[in-house]
This record gives structure tokens, sequence and C-alpha cells, in this order.
């Protein structure tokens, strides 16, 4: 890579990880891909214990590729702009699937435009990805066999392609506590090659 490109890649990380700032991030950090962990075990936990969204919807597995495949397309990238938001653990109240279920969406929201930002910088594969089961639908049109009803809005979690989250954020110096302590974290994030 030229020195030109190298400085480019910085002022454009620096931008976008402003941006993300901006549109509602907690946190946010820029990761080279040789930090983004990708393991099949995060794949398999989808399935056992049972999560209710495998097999539900297009941007969960099995429906999704494998990480294996992932590992392929990754590779493939240069950097990546790690997103979280947060909630403290007081805040989650009573209706915690309606509290997951914002937060997500809020998440999904500030990657789909940070990869929107990508993109018009000139990253043309910039690929966002979200955390946690996708937001838009009461039930996913999967379920009917159906196609997505939002399919440029719909962005598959991090953890649907295998990428542990857990190991990534901590490489990226946003380390996360499991089981949470005091806050709860939604992490996402947009790659760009």
């Amino acid at each position: 890579m030229e020195t030109r490109e190298i400085m480019e890649i910085g002022e454009h990380l620096q931008a976008l990880c402003a941006n993300a700032t901006v549109y509602g991030a907690s946190k946010v950090a820029p990761v080279p891909v040789h930090d983004i962990v990708v393991d099949p075990r995060v794949n398999f936990k989808c399935q056992v214990p049972l999560c209710k969204h495998y097999g539900r919807s297009h941007i969960c597995p099995p429906m999704v590729m494998s990480a294996e495949e992932f590992s392929k397309v990754l590779a493939r990238y240069s950097f990546g702009v790690l997103v979280q938001i947060s909630l403290p653990a007081q805040e989650m109240g009573a209706d915690r699937d309606k509290v997951v279920h914002d937060q997500v969406k809020k998440l999904n929201e500030i990657v789909a435009k940070l990869e929107r930002d990508a993109f018009l910088f000139g990253y043309r594969f910039a690929a966002g990805l979200g955390g946690g089961p996708c937001p838009l639908c009461e039930e996913c049109s999967a379920v009917e066999g159906e196609d997505c009803r939002f399919p440029f809005q719909a962005r598959p979690s991090m953890e649907a392609l295998g990428i542990d989250v857990i190991k990534t954020a901590g490489n990226a110096g946003m380390p996360i506590d499991l089981p949470p302590k005091d806050t709860y974290l939604w992490t996402g994030l947009v790659l760009l090659d």
C-alpha cells in the first residue's frame, strides 16, 4: 500500500469514527482486519442452546454464510470501524425485549449510515454488520419462505457470520464484560476494502 493510500485511509477512519459518535455511538474504534476474530464456535452457539431466531431470519444462520466462508470474504478487507452503543443496567426496565429491540435497531441504523459514508468515500465493498437479531419485522418473511421485506436495511449481525465479538472488541480496546455487570453493550462493525 502506498503512503498516500495509508494517509487517506487514516483520514477516512477518523472521519467515520467522528460520524459514528454524531450518529449516537457510545464508543467507536478503527480495527485492522487481522484483529477481527472469526471462530466457527460462534455459529455453533446459535444452535446450542438453540436461539429462537435460528433458521427464522434471513440474516441469521443457517441462512447466512458460514464462518469459514466469511473468513475468506473478510481477508479481502483492510480495516473495520467497530461501533458500540451502551445502556446502563438500571435503565433496562421491565420490558427487556422491547429495550433490546430498540437498542439493536439504533445500532443497525448507525452501522447503515457509516456503511453509506464509507461507500461515499470510495469504499465500494463497504459492508455493515449489526449486532443481535434483525429488528425490522415482528416476524421475518423467511418463516413463510418469502424474500426479505427490507433488503437494503437488513444487516446480518457480527455473530451470525462467526465473529467473536468479545475478542474482537477487546482487540480494539473496547472490552465487553460477559455477563454484563453495570452496562449492556451492543456492537456492530463496518468493513472497509
